[in-house]
């Protein structure tokens, strides 16, 4: 018969086998197909708002935590110079077109003075050749003859310089109609340049989303290099998990994760995608990548951000912020996925229409001054 001692080690020994084989059992079917890490925060697009142009800020119309739409005003800057430089540039187009009307019509007052110039030209000519006729005669002082012949070399100066200040204006004026002069069509332009720069004192959101980090004040001189603020759209998060590189062996792209946010609990449990990891760890894009071939080396495993795509609607009910802290697991079960992203058509990942600027109405404002400009002479006359 057996001692009561060992039947007590037996016992013992039978129910560590059994521990071992539930251990065993849990670990085949929970946990075997699982890769999890709790080294993951949520991540997301913060675009950072900045004035295009320099300026006074004169107004804001936002604040932290504020919701805003895509094409809201958020920040006004001061216009005044902007406003004078479009003027500026307005009375220059008129005054330009204007300019260019009196050449014309000059121009077309020196062709008359041409014809008459030739006219002069044909009887300083007969003159000259009547005088220098009579000569040998003696019917004619040799003044005479001289003065008549600088009076037909005058003429004939007098002639080509009205031509050459003819092809000058004409140069000036060039070939087609005065509204398709290439000097004016530069200062309408400048024109332009200068209402768009009048347009950028109004900064308006790309986007919509939540104002985070309000850093503009009434009355301060932004640069364009100044981040006024910026804003978090609440539906382009994601979560950045931080695998170790030996727990990255059978994550594939496409793979399903679950996803708990400490914020929320384990109740609340998000469900998402592999959708890439990136080219390297997160030491080699360190500000000061470690240096491992000088100095005594020390091995560590290295952690590589992977990017998971959230799947499902719950980020509408529980809203992530950027930054917070989560758990991760995912199923590495069916690893037919491919490591790398495959290659892809190039597509528009994000996009905004709010800086174009329509200049239908101040191309109509424009095209009034040229014509006022350019009509007034005949309209006076």
């Amino acid at each position: 018969m057996m001692s009561k001692r060992f039947k007590q080690i037996l016992i013992t020994l039978l129910i560590f086998i059994l521990i071992g084989l539930a251990v065993f059992a849990f670990w085949w079917i929970f946990l075997r197909n699982l890769v999890w890490t709790d080294d993951a925060y949520v991540h997301g697009n913060r675009l950072l708002i900045q004035a295009q142009v320099p300026g006074i800020a004169a107004a804001y119309f936002v604040d932290d935590n504020d919701y805003v739409e895509k094409g809201q005003l958020l920040v006004t800057l001061d216009t005044t110079q902007y406003q004078l430089r479009v003027d500026e540039e307005l009375y220059t187009l008129a005054k330009m077109a204007q300019d260019l009307k009196n050449l014309q019509e000059s121009t077309a007052a020196l062709r008359f003075l041409l014809q008459e110039q030739k006219q002069g030209v044909v009887r300083a000519n007969y003159d000259y050749n009547n005088r220098r006729a009579l000569e040998p005669l003696l019917a004619v002082p040799t003044e005479d003859v001289e003065h008549a012949k600088i009076a037909l070399d005058i003429a004939k100066e007098r002639v080509e310089q009205t031509k050459a200040t003819i092809r000058a204006n004409e140069a000036l004026l060039g070939v087609g109609p005065l509204e398709e002069n290439p000097t004016l069509l530069a200062q309408r332009e400048r024109a332009k340049s200068a209402y768009v720069d009048l347009l950028r004192c109004h900064i308006y959101a790309p986007t919509s989303g939540y104002i985070a980090k309000r850093n503009v004040q009434l009355g301060e001189w932004i640069d364009p290099q100044f981040q006024l603020m910026s804003i978090v759209p609440e539906d382009q998060m994601w979560i950045e998990a931080n695998f170790k590189e030996t727990k990255l062996r059978y994550v594939r792209i496409g793979q399903p994760v679950k996803i708990t946010i400490d914020q929320y609990g384990d109740d609340v449990e998000f469900k998402g995608v592999i959708q890439g990891i990136q080219m390297g760890s997160g030491s080699a894009f360190a500000l000061l990548p470690a240096q491992n071939a000088t100095g005594n080396w020390i091995k560590i495993v290295q952690r590589v951000p992977t990017r998971i795509q959230l799947t499902d609607d719950l980020i509408k009910e529980y809203p992530l912020r950027i930054g917070l802290s989560a758990f991760v697991s995912v199923d590495v079960s069916d690893q037919e996925g491919p490591r790398l992203r495959p290659p892809e058509s190039p597509q528009v990942v994000a996009a905004t229409d709010i800086y174009p600027v329509d200049f239908d109405e101040f191309d109509e404002e424009l095209n009034l001054i040229v014509t006022n400009r350019l009509n007034y002479p005949h309209e006076r006359n």
